[in-house]
């Protein structure tokens, strides 16, 4: 067996003939060579499983791994299970990498040692491939990371920009597979129960916001997943045991008429907004405003932090 590589790349696709051989070429494109990948065909037709033949062809740092459709989190688990290198990187079949990203996250992980998860800022892409706006949350250092977790607050990377160590990833159960389109975030907190996981203020990728996307079709259930990581993580820094998303679900304040109505009217912002930014960086004028505007009429707080957050120049 050759020697294993530094990282292991792992793309899980499902009938992404679309916008796969952009992101494929992204990965291959990298300043930093010594990388392996994984692409995993959950179940695609036989289109998206071409692509990757091909491009396996080309590079041969490539292996293409086919299984019948078990859903993403498990197809990435499916990668982990084949992936020799002491870290893990993601990109989603939509998004780009931009040519720098393995060097630099290296670069800072080489010099933090502590850190188990790493993330990057991003551009907002819509389906044409024009630019939305950014994303560029945190935490930003080691010190803010310890601060969030002790104040409560949970952290979320683009999963297309997160680099993992791959012992401790496995070690928390990789992506859960029940968490459906929230089995990252799952991931990371774990991770931070155990070391420093952050993200770089560079940006890095491209994230490509489509109503097609599996994020776009599940904010109400992800926002509801980061509410019980919120929950847990309050609890356990209390010294109380956690308990289970369903546990959740079922309580009081979950449950209530008022709180129930308050969180309709929060997710509906949240999936309106989205589908905006899409329709906006496609010049679909009319139907992005009106999607805008429902936004805003529904919850202005979220939309007006979400705007000024886009006011600087990318």
């Amino acid at each position: 067996m050759s020697t294993a590589p530094a990282v292991s790349v792992i793309l899980a696709t499902r009938d992404g003939i679309r916008w796969i051989e952009a992101a494929m070429d992204s990965v291959s494109a990298q300043s930093f060579p010594d990388f392996e990948v994984i692409a995993v065909d959950d179940g695609s037709a036989p289109g998206t499983g071409a692509l990757l033949q091909a491009h396996g062809e080309k590079d041969p740092r490539w292996t293409v791994v086919r299984s019948e459709a078990i859903g993403l989190g498990r197809a990435r688990n499916l990668g982990i299970e084949r992936a020799r290198g002491r870290w893990l990187a993601f990109i989603d079949d939509d998004d780009l990498w931009f040519p720098t990203r393995l060097e630099r996250q290296l670069e800072f992980l080489h010099g933090n040692p502590g850190v188990l998860a790493l993330g990057s800022g991003a551009v907002y892409i819509g389906a044409s491939g024009r630019k939305i706006g950014i994303y560029n949350f945190g935490p930003h250092s080691i010190a803010e990371s310890r601060a969030w977790r002790r104040e409560g607050k949970i952290v979320n990377l683009l999963t297309s920009s997160a680099i993992l160590d791959a012992r401790a990833a496995r070690e928390c159960g990789g992506f859960s597979g029940i968490h459906h389109a929230a089995e990252d975030v799952v991931l990371y907190n774990r991770m931070a129960s155990r070391g420093d996981v952050l993200s770089l203020p560079d940006t890095l990728v491209q994230y490509r916001v489509h109503p097609r996307s599996v994020s776009a079709k599940n904010v109400p259930f992800q926002r509801l997943v980061f509410r019980w990581l919120e929950y847990n993580l309050r609890e356990q820094n209390a010294g109380r045991p956690e308990i289970d998303l369903e546990e959740f679900r079922a309580m009081p304040q979950e449950r209530g008429r008022l709180r129930r109505l308050w969180t309709y009217r929060a997710d509906l912002a949240a999936v309106l907004y989205r589908n905006a930014g899409g329709l906006l960086a496609d010049r679909r004028w009319f139907l992005g405003g009106a999607n805008l505007l429902a936004a805003f009429a529904a919850a202005p707080l979220y939309v007006g932090k979400r705007l000024l957050r886009q006011a600087r120049p990318f």
